[in-house]
Parts: C-alpha cells; structure tokens; sequence
C-alpha cells in the first residue's frame, strides 16, 4: 500500500513538473516572439516604447504589451501607435496566438501583410490604419473568425477584397479606404450580417454597387466615396433604416431618386452624393428625409425647384452647385423655409438656373450661416439690405448674375461684428465636407508661428465679398475696405 502511495506521487510530481514547463515554454514563446519583432523593426523615433523592451523587467511589463490569465499569462493586446516604427511586419506576429488586439496604426510598416497573422484565431480587433503597406490583404486573414474590427486604411494595399472576408460574421467595422484595391465589389460583402460601419472610399473599385449590401440589416455608416463605380444606387440600399450615414461622392453614378427613396432612412444625418450622375426632381424624395443635418447633391444633373427644408432643423451644411436647379418661377420660395434651419452655416447653390430677384426673407436666414455661395446664376435686382442681418458670414459670392443698383451700406461690417475668424474656402469635390468650415481663432491655425505681417493681413481678412461680372452702380462703400 505504502508503495502505491509512492508512486502515485511521483506520477503527480512528474506530471505537475511538465505541466509548469509546459506553461513555461508557452510564454517564452510570446516573449521571443516579442523579441522578434522589436529586432526586426526600424525605430524612427529614439524616444519610441519599443526602446524600453529589455530583459529587465517581465516581457508581460513591457510598455503597449497587455498579458492576461487564463492558461498562464499570454500575449492579450499589442498597441505600439504612432511610434515611428517602419520595416516589414515580422512574420513572428503569428507566434503571439492568444492575441486578441493588435494596434499599429500611424506607423511607417512597409512590405506586405505576414499571412502568419491567419494564426491569430482569437484576434477580435485589428488596426493596422495609416501604414505603407503593399501588397494584396492575404486571404488567411479569414481564418481569424472572431474579428469584429479591421482596419487598414490609409496603405498602399492592391488587387481585389478576397471573397473569404464574407465569412467572417462576426465583423462590425471594416475599414479599408484610401488605398489601391480594385476590381469590382463583391457581393458576397451582404453576408456580413453583424456590419455596422463599411468604409471603402478613395480605392479604384468600378462597376455597380451589388443590391445584397442592401442585405446589411445592421448598417450605420457607407463610404463608397472616390471610386469609379457606375450604374444607379440599389433600392435596396434605401431599405436600410438604421443608416446614419451615405457617403458616395466622386463616382459616375447615375439615376435618380424614387419618390419614397429615404421613406426608411428616418436616422439619416449625411447624406453625400456629390460629383456623380445623378439627375431628375429632389423635392419629393428629400421630404421625407428631415433627420439630415449634412446634405451634399452638388455636380450633378439634377433639375426643377429647390424642396422646403422647413422641417429640417438639424441643417448645417447644404451644398446644391452646379446642377439644373430653377424653373423659372418662384425659384426662391425655398428661402422661406430655411429660416427654420437656424444651425446652418454652409449654403451653396451656386451655378444653377436660378433666376428673379433676391428676396427679402433672405435676412430671416440663419445668423449662424458663415458661406453662402449663389454666384453664377440669372439672378437679377438688388441686393436686399436685410443681407446685413446675416451677422456671421465670411464669405458671400454673388459673382455671374444680373445684379444691378447699390451695395447695401453696412456690408463690409458684418465679419467685424462675427469676429476675427480664420478662413477656409469650399471645395465642390471634397470627400469629407465636415472639416471645411471655418475655425474660430481659439482652434486649430492655418499658418505656422505667423510673422506680425501675417497677423495684420488675417486681421483684414475678415469676410470676402466676391461680386466680379455683375452690373452694379454707384460708389463701393468705404468701409469694405477699411
């Protein structure tokens, strides 16, 4: 008896020995893996966290490394962001198989994507944005099942989207703009049935948009923005209640709104179509589209009257240039109803068809508006002097119409009562229009440690009045320029 006690506890020995260097191997594993990829990487920066990696102290302490329990402590989480690291991603990565977050954006990585990171099975977010990395997105990356964030936007990534990326169900974000993928959209990105944010913009994907993303039950955000794709936008797409935002500027799409187009779209808030094809009336179909607070038709084909946006109280930004828009009479009843938009700051409607004379409800215009653009239209009479409530505009253009009489007085003042701004003009192509209104003096500088020259230039360039090929009469007001 006393003998079989014996050696029950030397098996228990033995096996508890080999279960500790076991677990022991495991993390000297992730540790050279760890050591792998600092030897293997370039650091720009000599303050970078990668410069603390030493044997001093426990690899699971290091700085943008995270271990966890469970099996001993293991690799959990890589975040090494903007730390001026570069080389090629070292096939070592993979090694790290208990990783669950992997960060390295706002680097300078080069080379191609190991397809060792299909071992990482346990990976749930990815972030690779913002990069130099070439190449096409391996198709192992599929095998990473439980992925609910990929993002490698801002590269220099090539070839197709593989097919397998549709497996992956579990997938919330997915963004791969501003790279040079190509080739046509697959459809099998409708089986994604978790997607909620879809981000494709700036690649050189062509052909139609597949009707099965309209299969995307859960999707909030569509950036399809600076490609070449063509044909009309699906009727299923406009099926999707829960998106907030639709951004496909800058492609050749073609086609018009159907009267109930944005009937489901009740938590719609940007809407940016701009610098396409589209054509036909806007007025019943962006009626029922009164949640939008960023609209963009701009450099389309687009004709009749101007809708009411009375009930659009959220209305910030409202870009309509460089359409067919006017009908020759009561071009101008829209005025009125802008007088609810009491948030909105940018209002282009420049080259279009508009004719008659301004009206006088135009000073009933927000007192927040900043940019208004109506220059090259058939705009004829005077200008209202009730422009002059519209205290806060910096830039007002009236250029290319029959314009005719005095300038009010009084309008070289109104960017002295708003203040000091700096000035940032609008671009009838841009992807992300958020970003182009003008930031107050407290934000963010347009110039670098500015000469005292500077200052006193900025200081005079309160509001731009642009009123070349119109015929007016009279004496310029002393004070525009003073």
């Amino acid at each position: 008896m006393a003998s079989n006690s014996k050696s029950l506890l030397f098996f228990f020995i033995i096996l508890s020995s080999s279960s500790i260097s076991s677990k022991s191997l495991v993390n000297e594993g992730d540790h050279l893996a760890l050591k792998s990829l600092k030897d293997q990487l370039i650091m720009q920066n000599s303050d970078s966290i990668l410069s603390t990696w030493n044997d001093s102290i426990n690899f699971c302490s290091w700085k943008g490394v995270t271990c966890g329990g469970g099996g001993g402590n293991r690799v959990r989480a890589l975040k090494l962001v903007s730390q001026g690291l570069s080389g090629s991603l070292p096939a070592a990565v993979g090694n790290l198989t208990f990783l669950e977050r992997i960060d390295l954006s706002l680097n300078w990585f080069g080379g191609t994507l190991p397809p060792s990171i299909g071992n990482l099975q346990n990976l749930n977010y990815l972030n690779l944005s913002f990069n130099a990395l070439a190449g096409a997105i391996p198709a192992n990356l599929t095998s990473c099942a439980n992925l609910r964030a990929l993002d490698l936007s801002g590269n220099q990534l090539s070839s197709s989207i593989p097919d397998g990326i549709s497996s992956l169900s579990k997938l919330v974000h997915l963004d791969i703009s501003n790279n040079s993928l190509d080739g046509s959209f697959p459809a099998s990105l409708g089986n994604l049935s978790s997607l909620e944010h879809l981000f494709v913009g700036r690649n050189l994907f062509h052909g139609r948009i597949p009707v099965e993303i309209g299969r995307l039950a859960k999707l909030r955000s569509l950036n399809m923005y600076s490609n070449s794709l063509t044909g009309i936008i699906p009727a299923s797409i406009f099926n999707l209640s829960s998106l907030v935002r639709i951004s496909m500027t800058d492609n050749d799409l073609s086609g018009g709104f159907s009267t109930n187009s944005f009937e489901s779209l009740r938590n719609l808030d940007y809407l940016y179509l701009g610098s396409n094809h589209l054509n036909g009336s806007i007025v019943a179909a962006l009626s029922n589209a009164t949640s939008l607070s960023q609209i963009d038709l701009g450099d389309n084909n687009f004709t009749g009257e101007i809708p009411f946006f009375d009930k659009f109280q959220d209305l910030t930004f409202l870009n309509l240039e460089n359409n067919q828009l006017g009908n020759g009479r009561d071009d101008w009843r829209f005025i009125d109803s802008l007088a609810n938009c009491t948030d909105l700051q940018v209002l282009s409607i420049n080259m279009n068809m508009l004719t008659g004379n301004l009206p006088r409800s135009i000073g009933n215009l927000s007192t927040q508006l900043q940019f208004w653009s109506l220059g090259s239209n058939q705009i004829s009479g005077t200008i209202p002097s009730e422009i002059l409530n519209l205290v806060g505009l910096q830039l007002l253009t009236m250029e290319f119409n029959f314009l005719q009489g005095f300038i009010p007085r009084g309008i070289g003042n109104l960017a002295l009562i708003a203040g000091r701004q700096e000035q940032v003009l609008l671009s009838s192509k841009s992807v992300d229009l958020r970003g182009l209104i003008a930031c107050s003096s407290g934000g963010s500088s347009m110039h670098n440690s500015p000469s005292v020259q500077e200052k006193e230039d900025e200081e005079k360039t309160f509001f731009e009045l642009v009123l070349s090929s119109i015929l007016l009469q009279g004496i310029i007001p002393s004070n525009i320029a003073s």
